[in-house]
């Protein structure tokens, strides 16, 4: 964002058609980095992305890895599977592994990483 807000960011995207939901994770927001890679994701023409807001996935580190903190990792991350769920999404954009995992756990769509939206931007833009 730094980058963008300097008019330094090349921002010359190939449109796509894409619907995205977004989680931020809770050491993100607790931190109050705030989400950076949600409004660069808005950049990109045609990606349609919806800030889930819908709290935290339950997965907490390495918590929800633990077999006697499984129903209680997937019963804190209901709200936001539920969210996901009710969507029309193609996938689900988090910068947190451990989320990613948890959320293609909690519903039936593929998580991952904005970096790997936005490489696909520019690639796309550069083999079209």
């Amino acid at each position: 964002m730094e980058q963008s807000n300097a008019g330094k960011l090349n921002i010359n995207f190939k449109p796509t058609s894409l619907r995205l939901a977004y989680h931020a994770p809770c050491h993100q927001r607790s931190q109050g980095i705030g989400r950076p890679w949600y409004h660069l994701l808005r950049m990109i023409p045609g990606v349609n992305i919806e800030d889930m807001d819908a709290g935290c996935c339950g997965m907490s580190g390495t918590y929800g890895f633990k077999q006697e903190k499984y129903t209680v990792s997937m019963e804190i991350g209901k709200e936001l599977f539920a969210s996901i769920s009710a969507m029309q999404l193609q996938m689900v954009a988090t910068e947190c592994a451990t989320c990613q995992m948890q959320i293609e756990h909690g519903t039936t769509n593929k998580a991952i990483h904005p970096a790997e939206i936005l490489l696909q931007a520019y690639d796309e833009r550069r083999s079209g």
